[in-house]
């Protein structure tokens, strides 16, 4: 089992970041959802509470950036897997996610045991909410992709062209922190093209926050972990009635405030929280 991430030449649809190398202790790998880029120093703290000696790799959101672009969220959780299985072939696994990457480390763990891979440990932070509205326009798209034979990637590219003209709208109307165009100014600092309302379709790739909960609207979980651990925010707990089924109660705990409170000021009982779970297994 590999220590430290060997350089690679081609780009990689999932970059890998070595957060905290050690050597007594099977690796945690964490999905930490920060798509605007780097490494998010909340996972260096992260990696601090767990000790010296537990290794931490870092997961980042999936880059298009002159790769494929994923048909479905299977697909990108597979590019996730193939990343991780470059530091650590074999498991047993200890994985885990923030917000979208609670969702592909879940997505991850099915992939994983499908290919007869044991998982000693899944956290899943905060999942994104995917909302109902989402979900009834993904139908609707799928309704008439069936219909009229549009694949799953031309329907992608359709739901981003409206979504941002519908954005750029918006901007001329509401005020900037209305949460429909929430993070657009972070957006135009990673691709200035998207300041137009009609910019190439590979810019409009480059809106993960777009791209993410369109996948996640036609993914519906149903795998079973056994290891299986929840921390929620107290403030949006929204997406806990699409985990019931899998969530187990005894291993789930609520941090006070909003989810994005759990890696800023309740960053402390965060880390405390995957502390005593990962010490349970």
């Amino acid at each position: 089992m590999l220590e430290t991430i060997q350089p690679v030449e081609k780009k990689t649809a999932v970059p890998t970041r070595t957060i905290q190398v050690g050597k007594s202790k099977r690796p945690f790998f964490f999905l930490h959802g920060a798509w605007t880029g780097g490494t998010p120093l909340y996972c260096f703290t992260l990696a601090r509470t767990l000790g010296r000696d537990q290794p931490f790799y870092g997961l980042d959101p999936y880059n298009v950036d002159g790769l494929d672009v994923p048909a479905t969220l299977e697909d990108m959780a597979a590019a996730h897997i193939q990343a991780m299985r470059a530091i650590q072939p074999e498991g047993p696994y200890q994985l885990g996610g923030f917000c979208s990457g609670a969702f592909l480390s879940y997505e991850m763990a099915r992939q994983l045991k499908e290919q007869g891979q044991e998982i000693n440990f899944l956290l899943l932070v905060a999942p994104s909410n995917i909302t109902d509205s989402l979900r009834r326009k993904r139908n609707i798209f799928n309704a008439l992709g069936t219909l009229f034979h549009i694949s799953r990637k031309q329907q992608l590219s359709l739901f981003l062209r409206l979504r941002h003209a519908l954005r750029h709208i918006y901007r001329k109307i509401l005020p900037p922190e209305d949460g429909r165009i929430e993070g657009f100014s972070t957006l135009l600092t990673l691709e200035p093209r998207l300041d137009i309302m009609f910019p190439p379709m590979e810019a409009l790739y480059k809106d993960f926050p777009g791209l993410f909960p369109w996948l996640a609207a036609d993914y519906k979980p149903h795998f079973l972990p056994e290891n299986v651990t929840f921390i929620w925010a107290g403030d949006d707990l929204g997406a806990k009635s699409i985990w019931g089924s899998i969530e187990q109660k005894e291993n789930s705990a609520v941090i006070p405030g909003p989810y994005m409170g759990l890696i800023d000021e309740h960053l402390h009982l965060l880390a405390e929280q995957l502390k005593v779970s990962l010490n349970r297994v």
